[in-house]
């Protein structure tokens, strides 16, 4: 019984589609194989063999397995290494496009389609995300676009009957000022001539406004606000985009997105990425083609960190923002 359920883990190991195959194989080519010198395998199975036998064996049989694992590897440090934003631990059960195949995939299965014809099938992996302040705005912008009267009125909105409920984690705390002195998006009054004043949109990740205009205000029965943003007033952190890069640990930094898009009505979005892998909170190397995908009603909730650097160069003067956790697919 030992053989079967080592030739099941064995598996991962040669990231062979049929085990007993790759195991022939290595056997007729250089005359000796790793099941017998790396898993003290006596006997060889084959896979019907395996399965026949472990498929009536229930799950709970190896919990007491990985719970020695996993005690092993606290008491000798090693996780310490896997530790991100506030102190969790991210386990990798199938890291990025490390395990793929043009064979086997499942229904939660990301593809990529070759100019040959032939499809790859892969897995994503969830990664604590730094997005640089100057890239920040395009996240946001998507975000604020939910607000406006009009997608409202039209129910074009993922935000919609939200007001007063928590959208965001505390982290997400956002008010529009628009008298901010030289602020690109400074005004004493807006295009209706309502005068401008300061307002919050968001507190501790609350919902406390939309951004509505006379004519969307009768159709919706609601005040007033303004019609459009001015200038974002955020409440930093105290750290810059370095030190919430020393907090985040391993991860991944966001310095621009390429393309992609974000719908206002659902709140799902897929946008290509670029920028930097963060290991031990340093910059550990640039990475391109890349996709970052997920929902934005359960992206602010994972807000985990905002900057002290917002750019000053755009109306919503974004900070860095800190995630933890982004399903990132790529290479």
């Amino acid at each position: 019984m030992a053989d079967f359920g080592l030739s099941a883990f064995a598996v991962f190991f040669t990231q062979s589609p049929s085990f007993l195959a790759h195991q022939k194989a290595m056997q007729q080519a250089r005359g000796h194989n790793n099941a017998q010198s790396l898993f003290h395998l006596q006997e060889i199975p084959s896979d019907n063999q395996t399965r026949q036998m472990l498929d009536p064996v229930p799950p709970q049989a190896l919990y007491p397995v990985y719970d020695r694992i996993y005690d092993t590897l606290r008491e000798q440090g090693i996780l310490q290494t896997f530790r991100g934003v506030h102190d969790s631990t991210l386990i990798a059960l199938d890291g990025t496009w490390y395990h793929s195949s043009q064979k086997i995939h499942c229904p939660g299965c990301s593809h990529l389609e070759h100019k040959s014809g032939e499809i790859t099938y892969y897995h994503s992996a969830v990664t604590p995300v730094l997005v640089d302040a100057r890239a920040a705005g395009r996240l946001v912008g998507a975000l604020f676009g939910a607000l406006s009267g009009a997608a409202l009125q039209q129910k074009r909105s993922f935000l919609e009957g939200k007001l007063g409920q928590p959208v965001g984690s505390e982290w997400l705390d956002v008010s529009d000022d628009p008298l901010v002195v030289r602020g690109l998006g400074s005004r004493l009054w807006d295009g209706e001539g309502i005068a401008a004043r300061p307002f919050p949109v968001f507190e501790r990740g609350l919902l406390r406004n939309h951004y509505v205009d006379t004519y969307y205000g009768r159709k919706l029965g609601m005040a007033p606000t303004t019609s459009r943003v001015s200038n974002l007033a955020w409440r930093m952190g105290p750290e810059g985009r370095d030190g919430l890069a020393a907090r985040m640990g391993d991860g991944l930094l966001v310095t621009g997105f390429l393309g992609g898009n974000s719908n206002s009505t659902t709140g799902d979005f897929s946008l290509g990425v670029q920028g930097f892998r963060v290991r031990g909170g340093l910059l550990a190397g640039p990475v391109g083609e890349m996709n970052a995908s997920g929902n934005h009603r359960d992206l602010w909730t994972r807000l985990a960190g905002v900057g002290n650097d917002p750019y000053r160069y755009s109306a919503m003067r974004t900070p860095s923002l800190l995630f933890s956790g982004i399903q990132i697919a790529g290479r």
